[in-house]
């Protein structure tokens, strides 16, 4: 059996890296059925280039309906079924956003900045017609990480309250917090269209200290607080059960509403009786994933989400996996995997998303890659990159990253969107 999966993996990375070569032109024979790659630039100024891995599988992409979108400074750009531009939209203030039930998109604005991209937002608002939807009441805010709609018409978002340890506190002696400092929780917030609370859930009081990965929470210049989970994704199961990405964690949650407590975990430092026994993943145990995002249930058993891969020599993917029962384990089996096609990894931001039987959609976030379309086993289609590649050697670092003179600001700038949103 184990011949057969390893004859399986290195049939995959052979074809994938006869896609990349393709892509790329080196296969010159190959290359006259592929178009040449294609130039153009964003309404904002950015220029990216449109590269076909697969030309038979990008013609078939004619018949879909699908529709890409983005928010990038202050324009939502909206891509066509190949990722041809097709319209940008001014929603300056707007971050990542949710489109309600009726289609409408919604977006998290009014923002005060905070470091590495996290902001603290009052308002979701209608990026059709600039008016707002729900006004937070004073002393709350959302965390634009995540903004859903449920069947109700409820909205889920997250938000990140502070504490500071100056008195004695349960939570910060639970996590050892010396005095003086301040730490971030992590908050699931269901509220109703008026703002009525209908549910919250913290995370420090369902998640134990060990679960911690201390390696991505040291102060630094332009962070003030103890970023202990850094959540960055909500997603409904059922009426019953929701999923939690916990980047700081590397870590992947499925929680009970009814009861609040964690069902299983994938990934990160190993929880007894919760933690899954992961098959098939093709990385270590406990680094199934690594900074991931976007963690979603995809029906039928069936999850999937954007494992980074950061400060690892592994190169980013999207994942989908099974979640069964065996006994009293709980085991979680990798179905399939959507690998970045010229083999870099991500630092940072990032989305995963099925599109449909056929079409999968990976944004790459803080990488040297936008956006790749995959076919449904896996191989790369089409992708959309920044032109600047020359420059990505000082991507994975604080250090100001310089074209032609000019500062292209922080690092989740230089992504081609924090998350590609899928429409239609």
């Amino acid at each position: 059996m184990k011949f057969f999966y390893s004859l399986r993996r290195s049939s995959f990375y052979l074809n994938l890296l006869i896609a990349s070569l393709i892509s790329f032109g080196s296969l010159s024979s190959a290359n006259a059925n592929f178009e040449e790659p294609e130039t153009f630039t964003l309404p904002e100024g950015r220029i990216v280039q449109r590269t076909v891995h697969n030309a038979q599988a990008f013609e078939s992409l004619k018949n879909e309906s699908a529709r890409f979108q983005i928010i990038r400074n202050g324009k939502l750009i909206t891509f066509g079924s190949r990722l041809e531009l097709l319209s940008a939209v001014d929603v300056t203030n707007a971050n990542v956003w949710s489109i309600a039930k009726d289609g409408i998109p919604l977006g998290v604005t009014d923002c005060t900045g905070l470091a590495f991209g996290l902001d603290e937002c009052k308002s979701i608002t209608n990026l059709v017609t600039g008016l707002p939807v729900l006004v937070l009441p004073d002393g709350e805010h959302i965390d634009p990480h995540e903004l859903l709609n449920d069947t109700e018409g409820n909205f889920w978002y997250l938000s990140y309250p502070k504490t500071k340890c100056e008195t004695s506190s349960e939570v910060c002696e639970k996590f050892n917090i010396p005095k003086g400092k301040i730490f971030a929780d992590c908050q699931v917030n269901q509220v109703s269209p008026s703002g009525k609370t209908l549910f919250t859930w913290k995370a420090s009081a369902h998640i134990p200290p060990e679960m911690i990965v201390k390696s991505y929470i040291p102060e630094g210049p332009r962070l003030n607080y103890l970023d202990l989970f850094h959540c960055n994704s909500i997603d409904l199961v059922d009426t019953e059960n929701f999923l939690i990405s916990a980047r700081n964690n590397d870590a992947i949650y499925q929680v009970n509403k009814t009861t609040s407590k964690i069902s299983w975990k994938l990934g990160g430092h190993y929880w007894p009786n919760i933690s899954v026994r992961a098959v098939g993943f093709d990385r270590r145990v406990g680094k199934e994933t690594i900074a991931q995002h976007d963690a979603r249930y995809l029906g039928a058993g069936l999850y999937s989400y954007f494992d980074n891969a950061s400060h690892t020599d592994k190169p980013a993917r999207g994942v989908v996996f099974s979640v069964t029962q065996k006994g009293n384990v709980k085991v979680a089996r990798m179905q399939n995997e959507f690998v970045n096609p010229y083999g870099n990894r991500s630092l940072c931001t990032g989305s995963f998303t099925k599109i449909s039987q056929k079409t999968y959609v990976v944004g790459w976030g803080c990488s040297f890659n936008g956006i790749t379309l995959f076919n449904a086993k896996g191989f790369p289609v089409v992708t959309l990159n920044f032109v600047a590649t020359e420059l990505t050697k000082d991507l994975f670092s604080d250090a100001p990253w310089i074209l032609n003179g000019e500062d292209w600001g922080p690092r989740t700038n230089r992504a081609l969107s924090y998350r590609v949103i899928y429409t239609r």
